[in-house]
This record gives structure tokens, C-alpha cells and sequence, in this order.
């Protein structure tokens, strides 16, 4: 379902949540950084995995940034924050 709204609709950022049931959050992630125009849209990684290995794999699965759960609600406004500003940045110059 996320994949076609992001075929035909325009989105800030993506929060993914890494295990789903169907399609895991890696797996989206690949897919939606093989859609027209979605190479720079921020994918910030939800998941309960901390480990080292886990949180690489999400980055080498394309996402920018990796938040832990529970969610602590500052963190995730600073990294919502600071991925809307570089894309609000990106589309004035």
C-alpha cells in the first residue's frame, strides 16, 4: 500500500517501521529508493533491533536515519526536524 501512495502522492519524509508483516522495512526501503523521484525522500527506521549489524543494514538498505522502540518522543522530533529542514533547504537552492 505504501509503496503505490508514493507512486501517487507527494511525501516529506518516511517514518518505516522495520519489521511488518508481508514486506519488511528493508525490503520497502530498496523498493521506494527505485521509484522515480523518491532517491532523496528521508526514510527514518523504526524498530526495536539496536544492534550494530541491524542499524547498518537499514542504512545499507537506504535509510537515513534509525530511531530505537520505544520511541522517545525528543529524539524523534530532532531527527524529524533536521530531515525536513535539509529537504525544505534542498528545494530553495
Amino acid at each position: 500500500d505504501a509503496l503505490q501512495r508514493l507512486c501517487s502522492q507527494s511525501f516529506d519524509l518516511v517514518l518505516m517501521d522495520v519489521h511488518m508483516p508481508v514486506m519488511d522495512g528493508l525490503t520497502a526501503t530498496r523498493h521506494i529508493r527505485a521509484l522515480p523521484g523518491c532517491a532523496d525522500l528521508p526514510i527514518v527506521a523504526m524498530t526495536a533491533s539496536v544492534l550494530q549489524d541491524e542499524r547498518e543494514a537499514c542504512g545499507e538498505a537506504g535509510m537515513n536515519a534509525h530511531l530505537a522502540k520505544p520511541l522517545d518522543a525528543h529524539q524523534l522530533f530532532l531527527t524529524l526536524l533536521a530531515w525536513l529542514q535539509r529537504q525544505a533547504d534542498a528545494r530553495s537552492s
